[in-house]
This record gives C-alpha cells, structure tokens and sequence, in this order.
C-alpha cells in the first residue's frame, strides 16, 4: 500500500496482550511474547531512522497505544496504581509513559544521527479518551472517544521541525 518496508499489524485480533501479538515483518507473520508491543515498535523505528539516514524517509509509526487490551509494565502501572488511580487508569497511563519515553528516544536519535534539522516530526492521536476503560483527565472538554464533542474530537498535534520552525502554542 505504498510502503517499501512495512511492519505492522493485518487485523485487530493480531493483539490479544501488549506482550503477546503477531506482527507482519516485511510479509512474514511473526510472534511475539514478553517483549512489550510499544518498545518493539520503538525498536523497529529506531532501526529503520539509522537505516535511511542518509537518504529521504517516510516513516508512520503508530504504537497503538493508549487501546485495548490495557497492558504496561507492571512496575509502571503499581506507580500509577500507589498514586491512587483506578487500575484501568494506571494502566492507560503507563501505557501512555511508555509510548512517550519511545517518541523521545526517537527524537534524541534525530538529534544524535544530526538529522533533525532534516527531519519535520509530527505527533498526532485519533480520538479522545476511551470511556470503556474509565475515566480519564480530558482536561475541560466533554466528551470521549465515539462522540463528535470536544472531548472526542479535540487531539493533540504536535510538529517539530529543528531550525525551521519555532517552538510554541498555536490555537489555530
């Protein structure tokens, strides 16, 4: 579908835990247990970022994360869960942890390989808050995931662009 490389899932039931899926590797179906479904992907953008280095690339990495099925870290989740959140809660945002310690990681690599000022990043999310798994902050908006209010439809987008755009908040 466009892609010269591709990694990725054929169909939702390819995830029944964050630590036991199947993923198509370049058209081999592969299985995967006790590596973290986030970190893996991490992983392979990494790699992929290091191969094309000294070329143009386009790469669309979607961890997945925050969805169904909850899964993090334990460790990650008890912090959450000491803290006083609701289980569900604390795994959504361990979940969400790990996802932003994979987009730094990734960020750095840029930095590292000095190809950031090359390299426009942009961060987007595709709904609000899943109100299946409970409540979350959504901050003032109403609204979740499967409504057309705010709290549905209002999602981050994030764009990094080293040297050539500034940072800062737009509200347009």
């Amino acid at each position: 579908r466009g892609f010269d490389e591709f990694v990725g899932f054929r169909a939702a039931v390819d995830v029944r835990e964050y630590f036991d899926y199947r993923l198509d590797v370049h058209g081999e179906i592969k299985q995967f247990r006790d590596r973290y479904l986030t970190d893996e992907l991490t992983q392979r953008a990494l790699a992929f970022v290091r191969k094309h280095r000294d070329e143009s690339f386009f790469l669309h990495l979607a961890h997945y994360a925050p969805h169904r099925p909850l899964d993090a870290p334990e460790e990650m989740v008890a912090a959450y869960i000491s803290a006083g959140l609701p289980v569900n809660t604390a795994k959504v945002y361990a979940m969400i942890e790990v996802m932003d310690r994979g987009i730094g990681r990734l960020l750095d690599e840029l930095d590292e390989l000095k190809i950031a000022s090359n390299t426009l990043v942009i961060f987007a999310s595709d709904n609000g808050p899943d109100p299946l798994v409970g409540a979350r902050f959504n901050r003032q908006n109403r609204g979740t995931k499967y409504m057309i209010n705010e709290g549905g439809i209002h999602v981050p987008l994030m764009v990094r662009w080293r040297g050539v755009l500034e940072p800062g908040e737009r509200n347009e």
